[in-house]
């Protein structure tokens, strides 16, 4: 389910299409595509999933768990949770 601020899916449908058929087999992003995105599309969907009464359990299910099970079926999924943050001074362009 990918997360759009203006159009298609926000929030409140989220939270609505989990309430119908669970959240075991579904993955929420945020949008980051031609159209209008918003960055912050994921927290904020998970802000409001825990308002609504959604489970801390179902909300990792849908923004980590769910995602992280399907790709692990494959043997070139190999994520590093522990990459260490780099100061933006360290790669932005100096003036």
């Amino acid at each position: 389910l990918t997360v759009y601020p203006y159009s298609k899916l926000n929030p409140e449908r989220v939270s609505a299409i989990v309430k119908q058929y669970g959240a075991e087999r579904l993955v929420v992003n945020g949008s980051a595509d031609w159209g209008v995105s918003d960055p912050l599309a994921l927290a904020k969907t998970a802000q409001y999933l825990a308002e609504d009464g959604h489970s801390d359990k179902t909300i990792r299910m849908l923004t980590h768990d769910n995602a992280d099970a399907f790709y692990r079926q494959s043997s070139k999924w190999k994520p590093n949770f522990n990459i260490a943050p780099i100061p933006v001074s360290e790669y932005q362009r100096q003036p």
